[in-house]
This record gives C-alpha cells, structure tokens and sequence, in this order.
C-alpha cells in the first residue's frame, strides 16, 4: 500500500519533537504536534506563532506562505488528531515499553495506510511495533540534532518491515533533501555506535584523573567533534545517552568491559536528577541552554593531548572498520555521516595523519597488547598486518632454489 505523505504527526514536544515539528512545519507539509503536556503545548504553539511572524516582517516569507503555515500547523493534546496523519513521528521516552503502548493505541485511531516511526537513537523497530499488521509499517526513522540542518537520516528496517513502506519513507527523506542510511536491526544506529568507544576512552581519562571534563572537550573540539564530548552527551540528555550506552553494548558485547565505567557514571548522574543541559545540570552547567563555565580549562600538556587524540581516533577508525567488514556501510559514506551529525570535517585518510592501515592495525595491536582491552583489538583490514608480515617473515626464512626454478614458494609484493 503506497501513499504520499503530505501528513506528518509528531507526538512529545521535548527538544526533538518540537524542532521536528517545526522542520516539517517549514517543508510545506501538513504537521500535528501532539504533547499531553498543556502548558509545554501552549508555548510551542506561541514560539511558532511569534517565528511565523518574525519570518513575515523580515521578508523570509511572503502573506501567502504566512497563512498557509500557520493553517497547516495544527498543536494538541489529543492522539485523535493524528487520525487523518500519512506519517506518525513518536519522539517520546526513550522506552521501548512507553513506545510500544503510544503505537498500540495509535493503531486503532490512525488511518490503515499511516507509517508508524520512532526517531528513537537506540530502541529497534520490533521492540515497540504493535502486535498487529501494523508492524510491517513501522519503522525507526533516526533524525539527529538539530534535524533542520543535519542531512542524514537513519532508516532502521526490523525483519517485518515492508519493502513498498521503506521505499515511501526513502522517497519522503528525498523530498526533504535528506541522505538515508538504511540498516537492519542487527546493525543500527551505527553513526552513534561510532564514537561510543571513543567517549568510553575519554571518559577513562577523567576517571583515572589524567584530565577534566572541560579539558576532554576543550582538546576534542580542537581536533575531532565539534560538540565535544561531554557537552554532547548533556545536549542528547544523560537519560538518553544512558540507556543508548547499555543497548549498544549489548549489540557489540565485545565492547562493554571497556563502556563499563561510562555506563556506570551515566547512571549514578541521572539517578542524581542530573540530566544534562534540559535540566540545567549534567557533566557540565548550563543556564538557558547555555554551557557555562567558571574559568577557561588548563591546557593538557602536549603528551597527554597526544595520546588521548590519538587513541580517540585510533577507536573511532576502528568502529568504522567494524562496521565496514560487516558490509553495514563503505569508509566514505560512515565519514560523510560522521561529519553531517557531530561535525567530523575530515575524511578516514585524514583521520590515520598519513597513515596506511597497516600503521593503523599495528597501533592498535601494540595497545591490546599492552591493555588487554578487547575494543583496541583491530578489525578487518586493520588486522591484515599480522598476516603480512607473518608472510613476509617466511618467505624471508626460505632458502631460494638454487637453480631459480619454480619449484619454490610464490611470492607476491606485500599490499603498499
């Protein structure tokens, strides 16, 4: 069953759903903002009536556009006014039980041909679909933060995902000039599922008391994130990037002894109501939204800057690898991803500093060596210079023929 989505519903008005809500809102479409929440509805709708006219008296938009946005908009606290929705966007909790309960009741107000999706950073499409024929139409469609200008979108697909539905949801991503990187739900959210090693190695830093929090990001939005580290967990919001953490791990379980103490202080932060920058406290302050701290960070001394770089990078190359032999993605679309949602601006070959990937592997061999953190064991190619050299070292112990036949072993150059 195709359909044309000129529709879309949005049900919670947190950070995500309203900004979702809006971006909608701005593409023409037709957009419903559902919040059970009276008084957080009211100022969205006042915040959108107020940027509809500031658009009006700057020239952005001109009478006609005016009034059709503001007649599109639609702001409720009833789930019946998505009945008429194409497409239903939840943003609510990152539960799945809370999920699978709004979809549940959704299923029997909204009409046959609607798409149910998620933009959940974590949770898969099988674990809060209805228990209905509705589940071959729900999706996870993964927007990053903020959604208006980040061009990728992560399409999670379960095992009962119908095939026309997907390619309506592709078409519907097109329309808002937005990438899609399809997954499965044995390999999804791989963008976050990226850097997660590299936050659990910046994290260690503090931890062992080798740097602070401001120092971490200080030197991470000098040479790898643009969000930093930590301030980029406070701006997703501690309760988020908490369970996010467990959940991964469970996907890659070779990876949790060493997530282990970031999970942990995730825990103990949000148990202390610490939530990140929307409840004004998370690893850092903030006060309106805004970071704020006391004093500019100490510079790390220069061996410590270097080594923390190069072992966050050495990690974030390695997921990459890990991702790129299960065939999940190609090393230049994971770069460009990485780039669109937390501001990587250089490629993988850049990332290596002229490295080749022998060099790469032979890193992080030597630290799984010295560590014995499964996460620094190399992967795919990475690994390949083992067998190189284990080659090379043979061929140079063989004692060539003596008559230059063919009788010995073939040899081929090593890869460059």
């Amino acid at each position: 069953m195709s359909i044309d989505i000129q529709h879309v519903g949005v049900v919670g008005a947190g950070r995500m759903g309203a900004e979702l809500f809006r971006f909608f809102a701005g593409q023409g479409l037709k957009a419903t903002l559902v919040e059970k929440d009276g008084a957080v509805l009211d100022k969205h709708r006042l915040d959108f009536l107020k940027d509809l006219d500031r658009a009006l008296e700057a020239g952005e938009i001109d009478e006609d556009a005016f009034h059709e946005r503001k007649g599109a908009a639609v702001f409720s606290a009833s789930l019946s006014d998505l009945a008429g929705c194409d497409l239903v966007v939840e943003a609510i909790v990152e539960s799945a039980t809370k999920k699978k309960a709004l979809f549940q009741e959704l299923d029997g107000l909204a009409k046959e041909a609607c798409v149910f999706t998620s933009t959940s950073s974590s949770i898969v499409p099988s674990a809060y679909a209805p228990d209905t024929a509705r589940a071959s139409r729900t999706f996870g469609l993964h927007f990053f933060h903020p959604p208006a200008p980040v061009g990728v979108v992560e399409l999670i697909r379960s095992p009962a995902g119908d095939k026309d539905v997907e390619a309506d949801l592709v078409d519907f991503l097109d329309g808002l000039d937005k990438s899609h990187f399809l997954e499965t739900e044995a390999d999804a959210f791989v963008v976050n599922r990226c850097i997660i090693t590299l936050q659990a190695q910046a994290y260690r830093f503090v931890e062992e008391g080798r740097a602070s929090f401001a120092q971490v990001d200080a030197l991470v939005k000098e040479r790898l994130l643009t969000p930093g580290v930590f301030e980029l967990m406070d701006r997703v919001g501690l309760d988020v990037t908490y369970p996010s953490v467990a959940r991964f791990t469970r996907m890659q379980p070779e990876i949790a002894e060493f997530t282990a103490p970031l999970e942990k202080i995730l825990g103990r932060l949000v148990d202390q109501g610490r939530r990140g920058a929307k409840s004004g406290r998370g690893f850092f302050d903030y006060e309106g939204g805004d970071l704020v701290l006391t004093e500019k960070p100490e510079a790390l001394s220069v061996d410590v800057a270097d080594q923390l770089a190069q072992r966050m990078k050495l990690l974030l190359i390695n997921q990459v690898y890990y991702f790129v032999t299960r065939q999940v993605a190609l090393e230049a679309d994971l770069a460009s991803y990485l780039q669109e949602a937390f501001g990587v601006d250089v490629g993988i070959e850049q990332w290596m500093d002229g490295d080749d990937l022998r060099g790469i592997g032979r890193e992080l061999k030597a630290l799984h060596d010295s560590t014995g953190d499964a996460v620094f064991e190399p992967n795919g190619p990475l690994a390949d210079f083992d067998e190189d050299e284990e080659s090379l070292a043979a061929t140079c112990d063989e004692t060539p023929p003596r008559d230059g036949g063919d009788d010995g072993p073939d040899q081929e150059a090593p890869a460059p």
